[in-house]
């Protein structure tokens, strides 16, 4: 039965085996995003880059928020929802307070990413063996067309565009793939897990409602948390993202740096005092969720509201 199983699968493997080139010798194409070089900066290491780019991308993008704000010029105004004194009214927390939990949180990402990233070989990127890794994409492209399409078909396709697949599955598609599930994956995390932090009575009041004392926020009140919140919601969640898609520290860069953009267009522009623009990024497609926790958080909110109203009749 063994000797049978193991001559089937022998004679399958050499059906697929390529008689032809899937992979060009020597390779002929590289993306414009290939820098063969021990980093991509000179002047900083691909680990340390991808630690700055989401501090980088946070404040910058505040900033700018915050001087529109300041400089209170009248085409935004429009758009403006809290006045100055409202802020100064509800809010129960000093901006001083909130940069100072930013910080500690950024610090404590910070961390958790010298910890977490891989101090790679410099020269690994110089010599990696890209002609080797695409004989294995080789490998397994042939066995798949040749399970889905039949031997006759499967090698007239791979003899016509076989290395087309193979560098368009190896540049192209897996990167992609590897993005967009790190993507969901950190989304899906930061969904259930703020969800949840409203839920549970036990969470939302002495751990989220630290953030909701910034009732009129302002941009770079969006990562104002608390520290435990901070380090659960977007430190862990962003490194179990990069895990689970298997990403270089190199692609870790882009990873890092688009989700602090996202958080951009979900929270720090939904934490600008109100100021809306016509054409708003916060519609994007990887906003969906959050803007499902949003609502979550108001009807929680409400109900809350509600329950204390009731209690409060009920003592009068």
């Amino acid at each position: 039965m063994n000797v049978s199983s193991s001559s089937s699968s022998s004679a399958y493997d050499a059906l697929t085996a390529p008689p032809y080139a899937l992979v060009a010798s020597p390779l002929d194409y590289y993306p414009a995003y290939h820098f063969p070089r021990a980093s991509l900066l000179s002047w900083i290491s691909d680990k340390d880059l991808s630690l700055l780019m989401p501090i980088v991308i946070y404040w910058g993008v505040s900033l700018i928020f915050q001087a529109i704000d300041s400089a209170e010029i009248p085409y935004f105004e429009r758009y403006r929802i809290h006045e100055p004194e409202e802020v100064k009214r509800k809010n129960r927390v000093t901006k001083r307070t909130v940069v100072l939990m930013v910080i500690v949180q950024q610090a404590v990402q910070t961390a958790l990413g010298m910890y977490w990233l891989d101090d790679e070989d410099p020269l690994k990127e110089v010599f990696r063996d890209h002609k080797g890794e695409m004989e294995q994409y080789g490998i397994w492209i042939s066995r798949i067309s040749f399970a889905l399409l039949g031997p006759s078909l499967a090698t007239r396709l791979l003899r016509t565009c076989g290395q087309e697949m193979t560098k368009f599955a190896y540049w192209w598609a897996i990167p992609i793939l590897q993005f967009l599930w790190a993507s969901f994956v950190l989304d899906t995390w930061q969904y259930f897990l703020h969800r949840y932090m409203h839920t549970n009575r036990f969470l939302y009041r002495h751990i989220h409602s630290l953030h909701h004392r910034l009732y009129c926020p302002y941009a770079f009140g969006a990562l104002y948390n608390h520290p435990v919140e901070g380090f659960l919601l977007d430190t862990l969640g962003t490194a179990v993202a990069h895990w689970a898609s298997m990403m270089s520290t190199r692609q870790a860069i882009i990873l890092f740096g688009f989700s602090t953009l996202k958080q951009w267009t979900t929270t720090v522009d939904s934490h600008c005092r109100g100021i809306r623009y016509r054409s708003c990024l916060a519609t994007t497609w990887p906003t969906t969720i959050s803007t499902t926790s949003s609502s979550v958080s108001r009807r929680t909110s409400r109900s809350r509201t509600s329950r204390t109203g009731t209690s409060s009749s009920r003592r009068g």
